[in-house]
């Protein structure tokens, strides 16, 4: 079963009281909004139990991939 995604009410680190994260993170809804928030405030800006996070910042990181070119095929022959 898929595990509940942590709402930013539920979460300890939330200030009931001003509405606000205390470690001052952001815990957007959409993956666009999520985007956004980490191309203009930076990655660290997002909370750890946002879902899209870990898939941006491999995006963010990760070297773009280039296909290896395949290696000419071998010739063999049977000896009896």
């Amino acid at each position: 079963m898929r595990a509940r995604r942590i709402t930013c009410w539920t979460c300890s680190a939330y200030d009931r009281a001003s509405r606000r994260c205390r470690l001052g993170k952001a815990n957007p809804r959409r993956k666009h909004e999520s985007l956004t928030v980490a191309e203009l405030l930076g990655p660290q800006t997002l909370c750890l139990h946002n879902p899209h996070r870990e898939p941006l910042l491999f995006r963010m990181h990760a070297p773009p991939f280039t296909p290896r070119p395949r290696p000419a095929p071998l010739e063999v022959e049977w000896l009896d």
